[in-house]
């Protein structure tokens, strides 16, 4: 199967190859983490949602802080 796109010029069809992404399995530690890290943030969050200042990162260091033990 050939597309000509000018005059006398061939151009030879190659079918598209089909390529799935495998996802990564999450461990045992990050889905720990993951459930950590909602119930810390609440303490570091004003009241309409928005991050108090540094609360993301100190958000972070307790959830890695409450897996840890």
């Amino acid at each position: 199967m050939s597309i000509g796109t000018e005059v006398g010029e061939r151009v030879e069809a190659v079918p598209e190859l089909v390529v799935k992404k495998v996802k990564r399995k999450a461990s045992a530690y990050n889905r720990k983490y993951k459930a950590a890290f909602k119930r810390v943030s609440k303490k570091y969050k004003k009241n309409n949602g928005e991050w108090k200042k540094g609360g993301f990162k100190a958000a972070v260091k307790a959830a890695h802080k409450e897996v840890k033990k």
